[in-house]
Order: C-alpha cells, then structure tokens, then sequence
C-alpha cells in the first residue's frame, strides 16, 4: 500500500516493507527529478526542495534525471552539496 504527494517533479511516497525483521514498518521515500542546476534554474526552487528533504527526514530521497544545465565544474559542485546535504 502506497500513498503519493506529486508537485511538480518531486513525489513523496510513504510505503510499507514487505519483508525481514522491518516488516510492517513505514519507509518515507522523497524522489526529486531534472533538478537542472545552474541558469535558467530558479535557487529559490532548490532551496525550498532542501528545505523540505531537511525539515521531513525522509528515510530515502532519490535523486533522477539531468542535475545540470550546462555541465559546468561550478554546476556540479552545487549539485554534490545538493546531494551530500540530502542524506
């Protein structure tokens, strides 16, 4: 049994193991897609999507898709801390 929040392109699901010692207990998923850092994209969107993943705690946060514009060092370094900070 799944239950799903969409906005935009970040869904957040809440789900029930299925198996081993955890089973029954809820795992709290945060998936977030085509983050694109750098121009066009919008700082304000990314710092509230981390806000949010650091406010709710999710158990696991998925990160797809393209997470640059442009493929730029400066680009990448705002994505790795982008990631490292959503553990």
């Amino acid at each position: 049994m799944t239950e799903s929040v969409t906005e935009s392109e970040t869904e957040s699901v809440t789900a029930r193991a299925t198996g081993g010692a955890g089973r029954g207990a809820a795992i709290r998923l945060y998936h977030v897609s085509d983050l694109h850092f750098g121009r066009p994209a919008v700082p304000e969107q990314i710092d509230a999507i981390e806000e949010h993943i650091q406010r709710e705690r999710y158990d696991i946060v998925a990160i797809s898709g393209d997470v640059s514009q442009r493929a730029r060092y400066g680009v990448f370094q705002r994505a790795q801390a982008f990631i490292r900070d959503s553990r």
